[in-house]
């Protein structure tokens, strides 16, 4: 497993681990792109991927709110592929 920072030929396969995995919170290409790089405090060094032979099978995309006086940190989005869940890579993407 390697874990690396998305890149935009990641969306495909993120958007593909995240219908299958988030069933009742489905979502399109364009509003995938939305989420990620049209929000305005996107840092592409706070949003990875996990690879598991050369597929996509976690994301995470943390965030720093600059809108008050104090920045807030949180994670914005965060999927794992079911069939690797509670094997410690979520984790290991926060403590990316």
């Amino acid at each position: 497993m390697r874990v690396r920072r998305l890149q935009e030929s990641d969306l495909e396969s993120v958007l593909s681990l995240w219908n299958r995995t988030m069933r009742y919170d489905q979502l399109t290409p364009e509003l995938l792109e939305e989420k990620i790089w049209d929000d305005v405090d996107f840092s592409p060094d706070l949003t990875y991927v996990v690879e598991h032979e050369s597929h996509v099978i976690g994301f995470v995309m943390g965030l720093i709110r600059h809108h008050s006086p104090d920045p807030i940190g949180y994670i914005k989005m965060l999927v794992i592929d079911s069939k690797f869940q509670r094997k410690g890579i979520g984790r290991r993407l926060l403590r990316e």
